[in-house]
């Protein structure tokens, strides 16, 4: 058993971190969700996939009209007694082009990786974009894109969002994303449901 890719492999359902908003979406929210994640370790072990599940709490507060803090916690326990925790912290901004959101940003990232044996702690950094757009007043839809580097390696993830906007300035949450490495040659797949209460 590779520990040392089964370890990157299992991070990559840490980095869901869904870094992208939408300009009808208010950036002063908190969000909770739900994730159940299957990362493809058929290179490693006999197992062709190690499957996990946990929680995400993510926080947006606007420093202004076109620049926001984000902060985000991703907490997940796996197969094998895996337990990761990623924390992410920082600034996007954002501008209207042609009646869709473009939001891009920088996070400083801080991960941990706890397999039965020993534990692999790393910081690096996540380079984010995304594209929003609003369908109507009630749903709205998004492409997001966000590059990580951790552990020697280089962590690239697609998502798609579907928000559905209920009373109460409040959303629900579903996400689909797909994250693969450069140095694991596997993936993952990652699918959330959550609630968003905006402030505005």
């Amino acid at each position: 058993m590779k520990i040392k890719h089964i370890l990157k492999a299992v991070f990559i359902s840490s980095t869901f971190a869904s870094h992208s908003y939408a300009s009808d979406v208010s950036y002063n929210f908190l969000q909770a969700s739900i994730v159940s994640t299957e990362v493809d370790t058929s290179s490693y072990i006999s197992d062709k996939s190690i499957d996990g599940s946990g929680i995400i709490l993510q926080g947006s507060f606007p420093v202004n009209e076109d620049i926001y803090l984000i902060a985000t916690a991703n907490i997940q326990s796996f197969d094998y007694n895996i337990d990761t925790e990623y924390l992410s912290l920082g600034l996007g901004y954002h501008t209207n082009v042609l009646g869709a959101d473009i939001s891009a940003g920088l996070s400083m990232l801080a991960a941990d990786v706890e397999p039965p044996i020993s534990s692999n702690d790393d910081k690096g950094t996540l380079v984010f974009a995304s594209l929003r757009k609003r369908i109507n007043n009630k749903y709205e839809f998004g492409l997001n894109y966000s590059q990580s580097d951790l552990f020697d390696d280089t962590f690239n993830e697609t998502s798609i969002s579907f928000l559905i906007s209920t009373p109460a300035n409040s959303q629900l949450v579903i996400m689909y994303s797909n994250l693969d490495s450069s140095d694991t040659r596997g993936d993952a797949n990652s699918i959330s449901f959550g609630f968003r209460r905006n402030y505005k």
